[in-house]
């Protein structure tokens, strides 16, 4: 990058977000080694670059049978590139974030998010980078942890929240809406949504193929290699089985679709 930069970027949470536009964010941070003495530039002044608008929740844009074709609008539609492009990201996010402040406990699917960005034609379309949003909370702040009921199914709600992101974005349906075209719309407990997820892999592996319907089922069952006691991502066997396991069948899923079609 640039080093023509010469702002000290103190707190980088706060620059962004007091920039307008944060692709025109330039300054520097240093580096937290003192000895190191090294200077990290920021410098992507890019004028021609869309403006983000603002991020919208990530299901609001799956097709619903409760919006007819002339209620949505077109250019927020995802293609089925986009889809599984967005699940490939979410993955990624899962290994490298799992473990971290950004996904701990209370992590969960409402805070993943899509930057909506304003084209030169004016019209509002989908970012080509998904975000995930954290709010963090003083521990007093933070209430009582997630309760452990169906441990024994849901060992990890993160890699099963992944697993019904994973459904859902294939199916191209929330999974509000998977869940009630098979009953009725009734608030659904976290075992609800373990027994639909089940209910909807064979539709997943229909879709999507083999490799990115296994790497769903895993998510959903846990079902990794190993003991339980190992089956953390604090662990780099772990890491490097999921990675391998989830990860690249996803990433490979979604290199596979050509960019021209929509196919969703």
């Amino acid at each position: 990058m640039s080093t023509s930069a010469s702002t000290k970027i103190a707190n980088l949470c706060t620059a962004v977000c007091t920039e307008c536009n944060p692709w025109t964010l330039t300054g520097f941070l240093e580096d937290p080694d003192e000895d190191q003495g090294r200077q990290f530039s920021l410098d992507d002044n890019q004028t021609d670059s869309p403006k983000i608008i603002k991020a919208v929740p990530l299901k609001s844009l799956l097709s619903s049978h409760e919006q007819s074709t002339q209620q949505r609008n077109p250019y927020l539609s995802l293609s089925a590139k986009q889809r599984y492009g967005i699940a490939a990201s979410i993955a990624w996010s899962v290994l490298h974030l799992s473990g971290s402040p950004w996904f701990g406990d209370h992590w969960d699917q409402t805070q993943v998010s899509i930057f909506l960005e304003k084209n030169q034609g004016g019209r509002e379309v989908p970012s080509r980078h998904p975000c995930v949003s954290y709010i963090f909370s003083s521990p007093a702040s933070l209430g009582e942890p997630p309760m452990n009921d169906f441990k024994h199914l849901i060992p990890n709600r993160t890699v099963f929240a992944l697993g019904i992101f994973l459904i859902e974005l294939c199916t191209n349906k929330s999974f509000t809406e998977i869940r009630q075209a098979g009953e009725a719309a009734t608030p659904a407990s976290l075992l609800d949504d373990y027994q639909t997820a089940l209910s909807n892999l064979d539709e997943v592996y229909r879709l999507a193929g083999d490799a990115y319907g296994y790497a769903a089922e895993r998510c959903v069952k846990f079902s990794f290699q190993g003991r339980d006691r190992y089956k953390d991502f604090d662990f780099s066997q772990f890491r490097q089985q999921f990675h391998d396991a989830v990860v690249a069948p996803v990433q490979a899923t979604y290199l596979m679709l050509p960019d021209s079609h929509n196919l969703g």
